[in-house]
């Protein structure tokens, strides 16, 4: 989204008097000779923004001598004087000409939202490992094996409610029969109903303390299996992922897994090549141990500071790897390829209307005339955004002072 573009920017620091201009009215969608109406004596008629709007008296006239019929909204113009001219900077917009490959020195790394850290939630031993460096793994595989008192304890106390739970359901499904038969207390179901519901409470404690271990009610075991939480590659085992090792919650990671079926490529991007480059635009990598093989991409994220020193943004790109050929760590060649032609204009130039954005954009022909045109926009790209729609290459719009042009024009609506 583009951001802070309700700003007056590059204006004169002291505060410019009021903008004069030579009228505002609504002009049908035909050829005129002027803007502004002229009065009966054929001179321009002026009026100050710190006084009311007069209507158009050319137009309210030519209206009163034909029915309505249904039109589009008529443009609103905003003639300004040439003594306040020299408050806006006015500049024609030109498309950054693409097509154009940006060749980039890249680096492979880990996606980390693909990559866990796993390490042990519970204390005690380790007994078993059944992974090592460079194992695919999927999820819920186990890693190791860990004897914990801990676990044992949990595995314990869950297996007791679970017994109690099933009793304390036996004998209220016995009382309900029995007071059905006149043969049982409504007191008695109802001490057995609140039995029941004491040690369902228990019981989902039990679970629940024995599930945050990462245990399985369902296949109880005498120790800990660690597991994969995700599919993927280990990447690395601690030192301490080994039997006999001592191992603690918070003692740190054991192991790292990645999902390796698609990378991350970072770059850094020089500050002339910024232009037309914003995320989900095609890239292609290449490596020098694969000479002739491209790998597909698109750039997921653009920074949006630039690096004092080198005058770069980080760059980073999404590339899928099915056959990971691609290693973590691997140097590697980058081509973003930009659009044929793109419009960008400075950030300056919009107006921010709520949730629409508007430019002001001169009339062919009549200098000093400006329309507010709605426009739509891509991501912003530094100081610059690119007009997706509303401009067309050629125009001449205001670059510099729109916001207090935008100012003056509302007060005369």
């Amino acid at each position: 989204m583009v951001r802070h573009l309700h700003r007056a920017h590059g204006l004169d620091p002291e505060a410019p008097p009021p903008l004069r201009v030579l009228h505002l009215c609504h002009q049908r969608h035909r050829p005129s000779p002027s803007f502004a109406p002229r009065p009966s004596n054929g001179s321009h008629s002026e009026s100050s923004l710190s006084s009311p709007a007069q209507p158009c008296s050319a137009v309210a006239t030519a209206a009163s001598q034909r029915p309505p019929r249904p039109a589009k909204q008529p443009a609103k113009q905003f003639t300004v004087t040439e003594e306040n001219l020299r408050y806006l900077k006015i500049a024609e917009v030109r498309r950054v000409e693409g097509g154009t490959a940006i060749g980039l020195n890249g680096r492979v790394t880990f996606d980390e939202s693909r990559t866990a850290h796993v390490g042990s939630p519970v204390e005690g031993r380790v007994i078993q490992v059944l992974a090592k460096p460079g194992d695919r793994v999927h999820h819920g595989q186990t890693l190791l094996n860990i004897h914990s008192p801990n676990f044992t304890l949990a595995e314990s106390a869950e297996q007791k409610a679970r017994s109690a739970l099933l009793v304390a359901e036996k004998n209220l499904a016995r009382l309900k029969r029995l007071f059905a038969e006149g043969a049982s207390s409504q007191r008695e179901v109802s001490e057995a109903e609140d039995a029941l519901a004491q040690a369902r409470a228990e019981y989902e404690r039990a679970a629940a303390d024995l599930a945050s271990l990462g245990g399985n009610q369902d296949k109880p075991s005498p120790d800990f299996q660690l597991t994969a939480p995700t599919n993927g590659v280990v990447i690395s085992r601690s030192p301490s992922a080994l039997v006999g090792a001592e191992v603690q919650p918070g003692s740190g990671t054991l192991f790292i897994i990645a999902d390796l079926s698609k990378v991350w490529v970072l770059a850094d991007l020089p500050e002339r090549e910024m232009g037309g480059v914003h995320p989900g635009l095609p890239v292609e990598v290449e490596a020098p141990a694969y000479p002739g093989v491209k790998f597909p991409g698109t750039v997921e994220y653009l920074s949006e500071l630039l690096d004092q020193s080198t005058r770069t943004a980080k760059l980073r790109c999404l590339i899928p790897n099915p056959q990971f050929r691609l290693k973590p760590e691997m140097f590697v060649n980058v081509t973003l390829h930009r659009p044929q032609a793109d419009i960008l204009i400075p950030t300056s130039a919009v107006v921010t209307k709520g949730d629409q954005f508007f430019v002001y954009v001169e009339d062919d022909g009549k200098e000093r005339t400006y329309t507010p045109r709605p426009v739509i926009l891509g991501p912003e790209i530094g100081k610059m955004v690119p007009v997706v729609k509303g401009l067309q290459g050629g125009e001449r719009i205001v670059v510099e002072g729109a916001v207090l042009l935008d100012s003056a024009f509302h007060k005369l609506l």
